[in-house]
Protein backbone atom coordinates (compact mmCIF):
# COMPACT_ATOMS: atom_id res chain seq x y z
CA UNK A 1 0.00 0.00 0.00
CA UNK A 2 1.39 3.43 -0.79
CA UNK A 3 1.40 6.36 1.85
CA UNK A 4 -1.24 9.03 1.11
CA UNK A 5 1.31 11.63 1.11
CA UNK A 6 3.70 10.21 -1.99
CA UNK A 7 2.08 12.82 -5.02
CA UNK A 8 2.49 15.32 -2.69
CA UNK A 9 5.88 14.68 -2.07
CA UNK A 10 7.14 14.08 -5.62
CA UNK A 11 5.09 17.30 -6.84
CA UNK A 12 7.21 19.31 -4.57
CA UNK A 13 10.30 17.75 -5.33
CA UNK A 14 9.75 18.71 -8.99
CA UNK A 15 8.86 22.37 -7.97
CA UNK A 16 12.03 22.31 -6.29
CA UNK A 17 14.25 21.08 -9.09
CA UNK A 18 11.82 23.15 -11.55
CA UNK A 19 12.89 26.43 -9.42
CA UNK A 20 16.40 25.29 -9.26
CA UNK A 21 16.76 25.10 -13.03
CA UNK A 22 15.34 28.12 -13.50
CA UNK A 23 17.55 30.06 -11.16
CA UNK A 24 20.86 28.74 -13.19
CA UNK A 25 19.39 29.90 -16.27
CA UNK A 26 18.46 33.24 -14.87
CA UNK A 27 22.01 33.38 -13.22
CA UNK A 28 23.63 32.30 -16.81
CA UNK A 29 21.43 35.03 -18.80
CA UNK A 30 21.83 38.33 -15.90
CA UNK A 31 26.12 37.10 -16.13
CA UNK A 32 28.42 40.21 -17.01
CA UNK A 33 29.13 38.35 -20.45
CA UNK A 34 26.44 35.11 -20.33
CA UNK A 35 24.47 33.41 -22.45
CA UNK A 36 22.12 36.92 -22.89
CA UNK A 37 24.18 37.42 -25.48
CA UNK A 38 23.38 34.80 -27.58
CA UNK A 39 19.72 34.39 -27.13
CA UNK A 40 18.61 37.88 -27.37
CA UNK A 41 18.62 39.18 -31.16
CA UNK A 42 18.88 42.77 -29.37
CA UNK A 43 21.97 42.61 -27.78
CA UNK A 44 23.49 41.06 -30.99
CA UNK A 45 22.35 43.76 -32.88
CA UNK A 46 23.32 46.86 -30.79
CA UNK A 47 25.52 45.48 -27.95
CA UNK A 48 25.22 45.48 -24.38
CA UNK A 49 24.18 48.19 -22.29
CA UNK A 50 26.39 50.77 -21.88
CA UNK A 51 25.91 50.96 -17.90
CA UNK A 52 27.58 47.36 -17.88
CA UNK A 53 30.30 48.38 -19.57
CA UNK A 54 31.28 51.66 -17.00
CA UNK A 55 30.33 49.57 -14.09
CA UNK A 56 33.51 47.20 -15.05
CA UNK A 57 35.52 49.86 -16.20
CA UNK A 58 38.41 51.17 -13.97
CA UNK A 59 37.66 55.16 -14.45
CA UNK A 60 33.84 54.70 -13.84
CA UNK A 61 32.13 57.89 -14.28
CA UNK A 62 29.09 59.43 -12.32
CA UNK A 63 26.13 59.54 -14.50
CA UNK A 64 24.56 62.39 -13.21
CA UNK A 65 27.66 64.72 -13.95
CA UNK A 66 27.12 63.96 -17.67
CA UNK A 67 29.51 62.53 -20.19
CA UNK A 68 33.26 63.22 -19.06
CA UNK A 69 35.96 64.95 -21.42
CA UNK A 70 38.16 62.70 -22.81
CA UNK A 71 41.51 62.85 -20.43
CA UNK A 72 44.86 62.10 -22.13
CA UNK A 73 46.82 58.99 -20.75
CA UNK A 74 50.70 60.23 -19.51
CA UNK A 75 52.90 58.72 -21.92
CA UNK A 76 50.32 57.97 -24.81
CA UNK A 77 52.04 59.18 -28.48
CA UNK A 78 48.53 60.01 -29.22
CA UNK A 79 46.65 62.57 -26.82
CA UNK A 80 43.67 64.21 -27.64
CA UNK A 81 44.35 66.94 -29.79
CA UNK A 82 43.30 70.87 -27.98
CA UNK A 83 40.03 70.85 -31.24
CA UNK A 84 38.59 67.68 -29.98
CA UNK A 85 36.86 69.11 -27.08
CA UNK A 86 34.56 70.70 -29.76
CA UNK A 87 34.66 67.76 -32.10
CA UNK A 88 34.17 63.70 -31.29
CA UNK A 89 36.68 62.07 -29.47
CA UNK A 90 36.32 58.09 -28.47
CA UNK A 91 38.19 56.33 -25.82
CA UNK A 92 39.11 52.86 -26.05
CA UNK A 93 39.91 50.41 -23.91
CA UNK A 94 42.60 47.50 -24.16
CA UNK A 95 41.09 44.22 -22.32
CA UNK A 96 43.03 41.43 -23.58
CA UNK A 97 46.35 42.36 -22.13
CA UNK A 98 48.29 45.51 -20.16
CA UNK A 99 49.75 46.90 -23.13
CA UNK A 100 50.54 46.08 -26.83
CA UNK A 101 52.88 48.78 -28.49
CA UNK A 102 52.56 46.81 -31.68
CA UNK A 103 49.24 46.93 -32.19
CA UNK A 104 48.40 50.27 -33.55
CA UNK A 105 44.41 52.01 -34.49
CA UNK A 106 44.35 52.93 -37.73
CA UNK A 107 41.84 56.22 -38.93
CA UNK A 108 41.21 55.84 -42.52
CA UNK A 109 44.16 54.03 -43.25
CA UNK A 110 46.31 55.80 -41.32
CA UNK A 111 48.08 55.86 -38.07
CA UNK A 112 46.29 57.37 -34.90
CA UNK A 113 47.62 55.79 -32.22
CA UNK A 114 49.22 52.45 -30.14
CA UNK A 115 48.67 50.71 -27.49
CA UNK A 116 51.40 51.44 -25.23
CA UNK A 117 49.17 52.25 -22.38
CA UNK A 118 45.21 50.14 -21.95
CA UNK A 119 43.93 53.74 -22.76
CA UNK A 120 44.12 55.34 -25.94
CA UNK A 121 41.50 58.43 -26.84
CA UNK A 122 41.77 59.66 -30.13
CA UNK A 123 39.94 62.79 -32.15
CA UNK A 124 37.45 61.31 -34.54
CA UNK A 125 34.99 62.86 -37.63
CA UNK A 126 31.34 61.48 -38.98
CA UNK A 127 32.40 58.26 -41.70
CA UNK A 128 35.77 58.00 -40.43
CA UNK A 129 36.59 54.63 -40.71
CA UNK A 130 37.81 52.74 -38.01
CA UNK A 131 41.07 49.67 -37.97
CA UNK A 132 42.84 47.63 -35.68
CA UNK A 133 46.28 46.84 -37.00
CA UNK A 134 47.65 44.06 -34.81
CA UNK A 135 51.03 42.10 -36.39
CA UNK A 136 50.42 38.53 -37.50
CA UNK A 137 51.76 36.84 -34.27
CA UNK A 138 50.51 39.18 -32.43
CA UNK A 139 46.90 37.02 -31.48
CA UNK A 140 43.54 38.34 -30.77
CA UNK A 141 43.03 41.94 -29.29
CA UNK A 142 39.62 42.80 -27.42
CA UNK A 143 39.25 46.63 -27.59
CA UNK A 144 36.07 48.54 -25.21
CA UNK A 145 34.77 51.34 -25.76
CA UNK A 146 34.94 53.64 -23.06
CA UNK A 147 34.32 56.59 -23.62
CA UNK A 148 32.61 58.49 -26.45
CA UNK A 149 31.35 62.27 -27.21
CA UNK A 150 27.63 62.73 -26.75
CA UNK A 151 27.09 63.44 -29.97
CA UNK A 152 28.67 59.56 -31.17
CA UNK A 153 26.50 57.09 -32.71
CA UNK A 154 28.61 54.65 -33.24
CA UNK A 155 30.34 52.64 -31.48
CA UNK A 156 28.38 53.16 -28.58
CA UNK A 157 29.55 52.96 -24.75
CA UNK A 158 30.34 49.52 -23.72
CA UNK A 159 30.93 48.03 -27.49
CA UNK A 160 33.45 45.38 -27.49
CA UNK A 161 35.14 44.01 -30.43
CA UNK A 162 37.44 41.19 -30.98
CA UNK A 163 40.57 42.05 -33.56
CA UNK A 164 43.26 40.00 -35.31
CA UNK A 165 45.13 40.82 -38.07
CA UNK A 166 44.08 43.83 -39.71
CA UNK A 167 40.50 44.12 -37.72
CA UNK A 168 37.56 46.56 -38.96
CA UNK A 169 35.61 48.05 -36.05
CA UNK A 170 33.75 50.19 -38.70
CA UNK A 171 32.65 53.78 -39.35
CA UNK A 172 31.92 57.08 -36.80
CA UNK A 173 28.40 57.81 -36.92
CA UNK A 174 27.52 61.21 -34.86
CA UNK A 175 24.23 62.84 -34.92
CA UNK A 176 23.80 65.24 -37.61
CA UNK A 177 24.57 69.25 -36.42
Amino acid sequence: MRPAGGWLERLALKLVLFALGTLVVMQALAGPRGAGTFLSYAERLEGPLPQAAWAESPQAPNPAAGPAPPQPVPDTPSPVPSGAAQGAWITLLLCSRPSDPSARLLINGRPAGSFLQPLLTVAVRHGDRLEVDVPEGGGTLTIRVVGAAPDLLWPRLGQEFDCRGLGLLGEIRRLPD
